[in-house]
């Protein structure tokens, strides 16, 4: 764990009362001891309600077809390890996670429309937000046929070279917002 990520879940563990983690497939399980050092329950989906819309936010790997995969704890770690050299070979000027990045873009639509699927039909949810698919995407909310479709956030890659952070006001108004690390600016 770098000094940065030990850095974040210190942060994490103070703001606790305020901290909703929610599991991903390559997240430590519920009863692992970091969940204990932040002291936070990680729960697999958060529902609330804002400005008369209901919010739901899954990881998203719950839309994907392979994600049984990485139950297996072997197949989890070597991607693991096959994600952090694309990163370390990123970082020594090679292209190799923006080159995968682009490739992603039919997987995303994929996990959006899975997921906006999920959020109308079944829990009828205004807006979803997700992770999983490493591509930041937001899809309004339109109507089809007289049928309105959820709002759509997908939060991308936290550790990419852009990272975005989904932010839902009091109104219920979603948005989407680009971080660009190294300069430190939100836009």
């Amino acid at each position: 764990m770098s000094k940065e990520e030990r850095e974040l879940l210190v942060y994490f563990s103070e703001i606790r009362g305020k901290l909703v983690c929610v599991l991903g497939n390559h997240d430590p399980p519920p009863k692992d001891s970091i969940w204990r050092f932040i002291g936070v329950r990680p729960v697999d989906k958060f529902v609330w309600e804002a400005g008369g819309r209901k919010i739901c936010v899954m990881h998203g790997h719950q839309f994907d077809p392979f994600h049984p995969i990485f139950d297996i704890p072997f197949a989890n770690r070597i991607s693991l390890v096959i994600i952090r050299f694309v990163h370390k070979m990123d970082k020594q000027g090679r292209h190799i996670a923006k080159w995968m990045d682009q490739h992603h873009e039919k997987f995303s639509i994929r996990i959006a429309n899975r997921a906006k699927r999920y959020a109308r039909r079944h829990r009828r949810f205004d807006v979803i937000i997700c992770g999983h698919a490493h591509k930041a995407k937001h899809d309004k909310s339109v109507t089809i046929r007289g049928r309105r479709m959820p709002e759509y956030l997908n939060c991308g890659c936290w550790n990419c070279n852009t990272c975005s952070l989904a932010t839902v006001d009091e109104d219920g108004q979603a948005e989407l917002d680009h971080l660009l690390p190294a300069l430190g600016v939100v836009h």
